[in-house]
């Protein structure tokens, strides 16, 4: 999945008094950038050190992690799982029903196939169980594979935000590639965290300002429909302003899936998100999106 659709624009902020400590290292597949405004410096290293556990856990790419490993028992029954695998598949599965499987942690073996012959019946969140307590989960089919590639970043954006705030850190910039994005309080006095959104041909279509919210920007390219198997057909950004990093990714791979039309009803049944859905042909946003994201157009 490719996404760029949120360029920073953190060099609009005013001269503030606070400290800040920044770094960006590579994690997850992408650049997880850390901006924390404070009366001192912040080290840094254990939120870094915290967000590479958690990518030992979550990643596809790792054949050591916790989620390969799961996977490869695939059909083998329950298995015993971490906490933190165990919650992720338990969210994911009522991510997948909130969106009636436009977000499907299960899409993954669709993207091995050279053509579309529908969806078999090994994809599908009915593949996938999870005990009450978390410490158990199986895939029943063999040929099952999950992949967190459309939300484990939020989970690490929460668990990051979580730590800042429990150190008594409340103001700081989370951002996984500017497209996975979390705005604690604010840089400075003014309103909170500026930030620029792509339209799908590469200028803008205006901005954004957030505090206490998380923001998750999606594109159509490299997107599969789980429910079809197919490609996504036109140029589509989903932008989702929640408050939690989880839920923000798992609604904007869904939406641009869904469509505005679709997308845009779903969201109107969320409490505390709001949405805005970019093509070639307009913009649409959802009833409270301008209020919620203090959203300003390009003119």
């Amino acid at each position: 999945m490719i996404r760029f659709a949120v360029l920073l624009c953190l060099a609009c902020a005013p001269y503030t008094t606070q400290v800040p400590s920044s770094d960006g290292r590579y994690a997850m597949g992408t650049v997880f950038e850390i901006e924390v405004r404070s009366d001192a410096p912040v080290n840094l290293d254990p939120f870094y050190r915290r967000v590479a556990e958690l990518e030992s856990v979550f990643s596809s790419f790792d054949q050591k992690s916790d989620l390969s490993r799961f996977n490869a028992h695939a059909g083998a029954g329950p298995q015993s799982v971490r906490n933190e695998l165990g919650q992720l598949l338990h969210d994911s599965i009522r991510y997948a029903v909130l969106t009636d499987g436009a977000f499907d942690p299960t899409v993954a073996p669709l993207f091995d196939r050279s053509t579309n012959d529908g969806v078999p019946p090994y994809v599908g969140i009915q593949n996938l169980e999870v005990s009450d307590d978390l410490g158990r989960a199986s895939l029943r089919d063999p040929r099952s594979r999950v992949d967190f590639g459309g939300i484990a970043k939020g989970v690490a954006l929460d668990e990051v935000a979580r730590m800042l705030k429990a150190q008594g850190i409340p103001n700081a910039l989370l951002s996984f590639g500017q497209s996975s994005l979390h705005a604690m309080g604010k840089p400075n006095a003014g309103a909170g965290w500026r930030l620029l959104l792509r339209n799908t041909r590469g200028g803008f279509v205006g901005h954004v300002t957030l505090s206490g919210q998380a923001l998750s920007v999606s594109d159509s390219a490299g997107i599969i429909d789980p429910r079809s198997g197919e490609k996504i057909g036109v140029n589509r950004i989903a932008a989702v302003v929640s408050e939690t990093g989880a839920l923000a990714e798992a609604l904007s791979t869904a939406l641009v899936v869904l469509g505005p039309r679709a997308g845009l009803a779903l969201i109107e049944t969320i409490p505390d998100v709001e949405a805005l859905i970019i093509q070639d042909d307009g913009v649409r946003g959802s009833s409270r999106w301008a209020q919620v994201a203090h959203f300003r157009a390009q003119k």
